[in-house]
């Protein structure tokens, strides 16, 4: 396994949340083993050396081990890296990985290593004759790590970060052999830049819904597409490959009810069985066949009464002055009542625009559900999953 790739890509996403920039730039960007944390490096300061000694403890377990003693003795990279490799060694059962915090706070999520060795086998079934695994996702997320480490690892083939590659470049050197590895934002990206793929390629998506209008576009420009339907909580779920399909689901889970029940052994052989409940809602097709119909509920509260942040995003999203929007509540430090970020459909005066969107919403939107703060960009506020963030008001 990589683990130069997981520690750099961990390392540089906790240091671009406290420095409130993107893993994309310098120095982040170009994290390898040989890159210094301190002293003509990375320059992380002592709050930052803990911060960033936490998170690699966290994500694998070095708490359990003697291993993470020795983290803050060194100052790169490569040594890091080392330290996990030898606590992995002595054979570690549990890996933690935390949600983007894109709906809330982060939330620390636990995963039997065996249970993903075991979903790997099913996507290495699923892609044969990969060759090269074409990253455009950070390793130390969970569908990141799933693909872009533990399969490859499986499969014994080379991994490349695409990320900053420019189309010209995924025209030329894509081959048939090539699994890409995106979220829908990155294919949008693909797709309108590409024309067609010179090969037929394989790709995989998840971590939000790809519209049906891009999968089958991608699928008309030479992408085999796999989406796989799961999270941080559960791991991958169920997969579909074509535009319109159902996902199917992985074969260690079962629906039982209004929940599913994923399936595995314990260490000593022991079959095993665990309920989750599920954020969104599923439209059962068959036994084991299903689509995805949404979240679950969404509601939040303001001044006592339930509103539907996506909704009201999605009607101030039909005014014909707004391309796109993002509703979401204020942070206790902001306030107590909505805020919106707008993506207008033509750049101008933002100030002259904010006025008839709110003149609008004073007869659309009945007073709890307005936006009481409206901030404008180019683009919305996403992670390097392609998930929306939080801005401030």
């Amino acid at each position: 396994m990589d683990f130069i790739r997981v520690v750099a890509s961990l390392v540089a996403g906790e240091l671009a949340d406290a420095r409130k920039t993107s893993v994309l730039v310098e120095p982040l960007v170009s994290i390898s083993a040989a890159t210094k944390l301190t002293g003509g490096g990375l320059e992380v300061d002592s709050l930052e050396l803990m911060r960033l000694a936490a998170a690699v403890n966290e994500m694998f377990h070095l708490h359990e081990t003697t291993a993470g003693d020795y983290l803050l003795q060194h100052r790169n990279v490569g040594a890091w890296a080392g330290i996990v490799e030898a606590a992995w060694a002595l054979g570690q059962e549990r890996l933690t990985f935390r949600t983007s915090g894109s709906s809330g706070e982060p939330k620390r999520c636990r995963q039997d290593v065996a249970q993903l060795e075991r979903e790997v086998a099913e996507h290495a079934a699923h892609f044969p004759g990969v060759n090269r695994v074409l990253a455009a996702v950070p390793a130390h997320h969970i569908y990141g790590f799933i693909f872009t480490v533990l399969l490859p690892a499986r499969l014994g083939c080379e991994v490349i970060d695409v990320r900053t590659w420019p189309p010209a470049r995924f025209i030329r050197e894509v081959r048939a052999s090539d699994l890409i590895v995106a979220v829908p934002a990155f294919w949008e990206y693909l797709s309108r830049s590409v024309e067609r793929f010179a090969t037929p390629v394989c790709g995989v998506t998840s971590t939000a819904p790809c519209p049906e209008s891009r999968f089958a576009r991608l699928e008309e420009q030479g992408v085999r597409l796999t989406e796989i339907y799961g999270s941080s909580e559960t791991a991958g779920i169920g997969r579909r490959v074509a535009a319109g399909a159902a996902f199917e689901l992985l074969s260690f889970w079962e629906r039982s009810r209004d929940v599913l029940v994923r399936k595995s052994e314990t260490a000593d052989g022991r079959g095993k069985e665990e309920a989750f409940e599920l954020p969104d809602d599923l439209e059962w097709m068959a036994e084991r066949a299903f689509f995805v119909r949404g979240r679950r509920d969404g509601a939040v509260q303001v001044g006592g009464t339930n509103v539907f942040p996506e909704r009201i995003a999605a009607k101030i999203a039909r005014h014909p002055e707004v391309r796109e929007c993002a509703v979401r509540l204020m942070r206790a430090d902001e306030g107590d009542r909505l805020k919106a970020f707008v993506v207008a459909r033509e750049a101008g005066d933002e100030e002259k625009a904010a006025d008839a969107l709110r003149e609008w919403m004073r007869s659309e939107l009945a007073a709890c559900e307005r936006p009481a703060a409206l901030k404008f960009g180019a683009v919305l506020p996403r992670n390097e999953l392609g998930k929306l963030t939080d801005w401030d008001a």
